[in-house]
């Protein structure tokens, strides 16, 4: 996990060196994709998560020229020594955008969740309380974040909120 954050750091660093657009990072008609790794869990401790998410723009100047709506997908996969989860699903986002390269937004993801129980001794303790070997159904995640592109395409994220994973950071790819 130390390493993962280390390569990704460094590739920040790099990039910041490159200057960004002067345009919005999202307006009507563009694409941003989020790939990265999620941080612990409103679930389990010790989950290592990846996390991917696609942002489309329907609404460019939603209520000012800085503002914009979303809609997209996500989608998210965890795992540790007890558990392993997804949950996949669309989302709708509420974005404002401070200065031309940083987007600020509120994403949430309606969907569908799963975990699954690896540990023999978990499942029998889950057991005795009603709990499935694998449970799933309705999945829901709110995520605040914040996105800033070092380039016109290219950019970092960071999330934090309720779901799979309780923070999220990792790169972002506008087209």
């Amino acid at each position: 996990m130390k390493k993962i954050l280390l390569a990704l750091a460094t590739v920040f660093v790099g990039l910041a060196s490159y200057s960004a657009s002067a345009q919005n990072v999202v307006e009507r008609g563009t694409n941003v994709v989020n790939l990265g790794v999620g941080l612990n869990s409103a679930h389990s401790d010790n989950l290592f998560t990846v996390v991917g998410s696609w942002d489309y723009g329907v609404v460019g100047n939603l209520w000012d020229a800085n503002s914009a709506l979303t809609l997209g997908a996500q989608g998210a996969f965890s795992t540790s020594s007890h558990m392993n989860a997804f949950s996949i699903g669309p989302t709708v986002g509420l974005h404002y955008h401070f200065i031309p390269q940083l987007d600020t937004y509120l994403r949430l993801m309606l969907g569908y969740s799963n975990w699954m129980y690896k540990d023999r001794d978990l499942n029998d303790a889950a057991k005795a309380v009603g709990v499935r070997n694998s449970d799933g159904g309705f999945g829901w995640n709110l995520a605040l974040g914040t996105r800033y592109m070092f380039t016109q395409n290219i950019g970092a994220f960071v999330e934090v909120g309720y779901g799979i994973s309780v923070a999220n950071v990792g790169v972002s790819f506008k087209f």
